[in-house]
């Protein structure tokens, strides 16, 4: 199963991840945060960005068509010609142009 093409799939929905997915769509360009869901909100990785703070930026991206989306894990990532394809746990495939990798790596 694949989602939609995208300009830019951006791993990492904290503080950097949201300004740099935000800055982007308001210039019109087609952005898709991929990210673990946290339990209890508040602070994400090494950030210490309060919950009111990112509930703010979540709020300003989704206004100018940002998408978040909450997934359970990045197994794969492929690219060709046409971009980059980024494979999530259970198989769902995630297209877009360009990738910007935004929170630490992590490997199993």
């Amino acid at each position: 199963m694949n989602i939609d093409h995208t300009d830019v799939v951006i791993f990492g929905a904290g503080l950097t991840g949201l300004i740099v997915a935000t800055a982007l769509a308001q210039r019109g360009i087609r952005t898709l945060l991929l990210d673990l869901p946290r339990e209890g909100g508040g602070t994400h990785g090494a950030e210490a960005v309060p919950a009111a703070t990112e509930a703010v930026l979540r709020e300003q991206l989704a206004a100018v068509g940002g998408r978040v989306l909450w997934c359970r894990a990045v197994v794969g990532v492929t690219q060709n010609d046409n971009g980059v394809t980024a494979t999530l746990e259970g198989g769902l495939r995630v297209n877009g142009r360009h990738l910007v990798l935004t929170e630490a790596v992590r490997t199993r």
